[in-house]
């Protein structure tokens, strides 16, 4: 509500787009992860990623295309895979 009336929908206007947008603070490290991603994204693709553009990406696909979850299964398994035999 703006103004104690009610803001018409536009046809074809979802209820998320309607919403203002925020900001939110991001610890450094997720910032870094986030620039790292985009640097990946970028050096793969040839240019930056765009509004509707997975910042995580299937690194096989030769197209921008979200990564699968299998894909996200198999660094989760290496992952923990690795922490068990080095440790934390």
């Amino acid at each position: 509500m703006i103004l104690g009336k009610q803001k018409r929908k536009k046809k074809g206007q979802s209820e998320q787009a309607k919403k203002p947008l925020q900001s939110i603070s991001l610890r450094p490290d997720i910032v870094e992860g986030l620039k790292e991603q985009f640097r990946r994204f970028e050096e793969k693709f040839g240019h930056p990623p765009g509004p509707d553009d997975p910042i995580f990406f299937d690194p096989a696909a030769d197209e921008p295309r979200p990564i699968i979850d299998e894909v996200i299964d198999q660094h989760w398994s290496g992952f923990s895979w690795d922490v068990r035999t080095r440790g934390p």
